[in-house]
């Protein structure tokens, strides 16, 4: 089994970013400028397939910054409405997402 593509959403300073890892390679490095993202993928890695009690927790602060400004227009938007189940229905349909997608190969 063999680790092919992270994709991960929303996670930190991560909007959008796929990884493709080399078929031919055994070992990958992350390498970049300070603040390009290599902690926040080792980082996204662990919270979401970590395990157990030792597992780390997500935050608020582990959204990308860049949907903090989402959660203000949805705060108004839900509090503007009155009815508890479209208010339910708000936040199922407008709450940002983090997702990180793996993608294995079997040979």
């Amino acid at each position: 089994m063999r680790l092919e593509n992270i994709k991960i959403r929303n996670f930190r300073l991560l909007r959008r970013l796929s990884i493709d890892l080399a078929q031919d390679k055994t070992t990958t490095i992350l390498v970049g400028p300070n603040n390009s993202g290599k902690t926040s993928v080792m980082e996204a890695l662990r919270l979401f397939i970590g395990q157990g009690a030792e597992a780390p927790k997500i935050s608020f602060h582990d959204l990308s910054q860049l949907r903090h400004r989402d959660l203000k227009r949805i705060e108004r938007k839900v509090a503007a409405e009155a009815d508890p189940e479209k208010k339910i229905e708000l936040l199922r349909r407008l709450t940002p997402r983090m997702r990180l997608d793996l993608t294995f190969s079997y040979g």
